[in-house]
């Protein structure tokens, strides 16, 4: 007999004194409506306190703010759609107010940079004043970052308390014996808290079988819920099945018009994350990405390039006279060159400002460390302002390194870390930069631990896995600004 039963599990059905309206997926489309408002009405808003409190002019009239009203509503429409296409508006990014800030202020960035490029382009920037557009652009993100940390908290607190809108949901579960019943649990608690009620609740092989009465009993019992408006999905927590058991499965359930939805067995979550390529006439899951494709390794370096040239056409004459301070304060060369190892495990000889009265490049070389005696008195200054740095700017030019990426080690380092750490040598995917996502996470300096280098490496895998170009401009900005704060490097 099917085993078809009312769904009772210990403490996972919440009961609060108060719901907010809308079910977890819904979320994303409440927060993409206030996200709407919030951009026209700061428009608006925009205009009129510009007029009135520093042109001094009488408030507009509504004609005149049909032209700031429209640009409102057409950056509103473009930033809906670029937020819809990054995943801001997924319910779970509510969750992850610190990341998901990051992307708001760029994503309005881009698309107010857009807007502005197209008005100039149309010629119908004169219709703007410059001022207003300034204040629009401050309040603009202000009101965008206050309606997500405003829309976040609300969700957290739903959650915390089960205060979102109940979706019911019929729960058919693994029936083999010697399935984890502690995975099975914590899915059915994160789908409870998560605003799902199990009203039902089905051993997968009653469903699964192509004849039997036990099949005919459940489909039939789905079916009466369905009609009764007790039921808005079927979520299939079977990761045991095969093929096959699914397939059936799926035959007995297409009689009922509700979604069914399938959480996978742990192990098949890392391929259902990856992205589906084509390659021939059909189509593959692409477990490893090349870190850049061939357009982004070209924008890559034309940006390196730009940025390189400029940095040393600027900052020649600084140079110039770091190189006389060097000569003047301790005998030796002014450049410090030792060989690294780059892209693809290439070796090269990277450029710094010489800090030390020593220059090691052979099979042992020690770390600077705190009260190094070695560091010379213009030498300590350069370490902590990091412009030693820049005649890497050559290395740069030469294709060498990169503006950002992965910091290169000494060659008889690298050798060392292989050795102890796995997956050291996956640094090499990228080209070295001058900053990298390490450095602008705390992990710049000495490395006096096998730990360190670790915790080290594990960001820069994190940085190769996720590159794009808004995190290469990301680590600048922040490399600039931990730079101009003098600190206790050595």
């Amino acid at each position: 007999m099917a085993s078809v039963s009312e769904f009772h599990g210990p403490q996972l059905l919440f009961k609060p004194s108060h719901r907010i309206p809308l079910s977890y997926e819904a979320w994303g489309y409440a927060l993409a409506i206030s996200d709407a408002c919030a951009i026209i009405l700061t428009g608006c808003i925009s205009v009129l306190t510009y007029a009135y409190f520093y042109s001094h002019a009488q408030l507009p009239v509504f004609s005149e703010l049909r032209a700031p009203l429209g640009a409102s509503f057409i950056l509103g429409a473009l930033y809906l759609a670029s937020a819809h296409a990054r995943g801001i508006y997924r319910p779970s990014s509510l969750l992850r107010n610190g990341t998901t800030l990051t992307k708001i202020l760029t994503n309005w960035v881009g698309v107010f940079l857009f807007g502005s490029l197209a008005a100039f382009l149309l010629k119908i920037g004169d219709q703007f004043s410059r001022g207003a557009l300034v204040l629009y652009f401050v309040t603009g993100a202000v009101a965008l970052g206050i309606v997500r940390y405003a829309a976040g908290r609300l969700l957290t607190n739903a959650l915390r308390h089960g205060g979102l809108k109940r979706k019911r949901i019929a729960l058919i579960q693994d029936s083999d014996p010697h399935a984890p019943l502690s995975k099975t649990n914590d899915i059915i608690h994160s789908l409870s808290q998560h605003g799902y009620e199990i009203v039902r609740s089905y051993p997968a092989n009653d469903l699964a079988g192509t004849l039997g009465r036990d099949s005919a009993i459940a489909r039939d019992d789905l079916l009466d819920l369905n009609r009764d408006g007790k039921l808005n999905e079927i979520v299939i927590c079977a990761g045991a099945m095969n093929s096959t058991q699914l397939t059936n499965l799926m035959h007995q359930l297409r009689r009922i018009p509700v979604s069914v939805k399938f959480i996978p067995h742990s192990e098949l979550y890392f391929l259902l994350q990856r992205p589906l390529v084509d390659i021939g006439a059909g189509v593959a899951v692409e477990l490893q990405r090349r870190p850049c494709s061939t357009f982004e390794q070209t924008i890559k370096r034309l940006i390196d390039i730009a940025f390189a040239g400029a940095g040393l056409l600027a900052l020649w004459p600084m140079m110039l006279m770091i190189a006389v301070l060097i000569r003047l304060d301790s005998p030796g060369p002014v450049f410090f060159a030792q060989r690294r190892t780059g892209f693809n495990g290439r070796v090269f000889r990277i450029l710094k400002f010489r800090s030390m009265t020593t220059a090691d490049d052979g099979n042992v070389v020690q770390q600077a460390s705190r009260g190094d005696a070695r560091i010379t008195r213009i030498g300590s200054w350069l370490r902590s302002t990091s412009i030693d740095e820049l005649p890497q700017l050559i290395n740069v030019l030469r294709g060498e390194m990169s503006i950002v990426g992965p910091r290169p080690h000494a060659v008889a380092h690298d050798k060392t870390y292989s050795n102890l750490l796995d997956n050291y040598a996956l640094r090499y995917r990228m080209p070295p930069g001058i900053t990298g996502w390490a450095q602008v996470t705390g992990y710049r300096g000495e490395t006096a631990t096998t730990d360190l280098m670790a915790k080290r490496v594990e960001q820069d895998l994190w940085y190769i896995e996720n590159w794009s170009l808004t995190l290469d401009i990301k680590i600048i900005f922040r490399t600039i600004y931990s730079v101009m704060k003098i600190r206790d490097v050595y």
